[in-house]
């Protein structure tokens, strides 16, 4: 039994990696590529899955990833943007009590003073009350 390099073992693992392409026919290659590659350095597949240096070309076991936190729950404010625009009335209502916010220009505030009474806003107007949301929230 003939031992196989480092290189060799790093080719022949990427010859494998191939057979888990979506393409028959490059899996097909692959596996005789690899199958031809082991034979060709004079070892037999149980020379290659079990070597007597296993230790050696074992590659270091990979920590397990850390486990997934929830995602932070956003800000009641920032509900309103979640589900929009299910949530325009939400966000019409909390806009308005920002109404004094300085970070809104004179035409906002105007627009959500008129917007106040509207029962059936156009897409045009959800627009530009999604807009200023996303200002108030930030």
């Amino acid at each position: 039994m003939a031992a196989m390099s480092k290189n060799d073992a790093d080719r022949l693992v990427k010859l494998l990696g191939m057979t888990g392409s979506t393409h028959d026919g490059e899996v097909l290659s692959a596996a005789r590529l690899a199958h031809r590659y082991v034979h060709d350095h004079g070892l037999v597949w149980s020379d290659v899955i079990m070597p007597a240096h296993a230790a050696a070309l074992a590659p270091p076991l990979r920590q397990p990833p850390p486990e997934r936190q929830p995602p932070a729950e956003p800000p009641p404010s920032q509900h309103v943007l979640a589900d929009w625009p299910a949530q325009w009335r939400k966000a019409r209502r909390l806009c308005l009590a920002q109404i004094d916010n300085p970070v809104l220009t004179p035409w906002e505030r105007g627009f959500l003073a008129n917007f106040r009474d509207w029962e059936r806003p156009s897409a045009r107007q959800l627009d530009a009350l999604r807009g200023i949301a996303i200002k108030v929230v930030s």
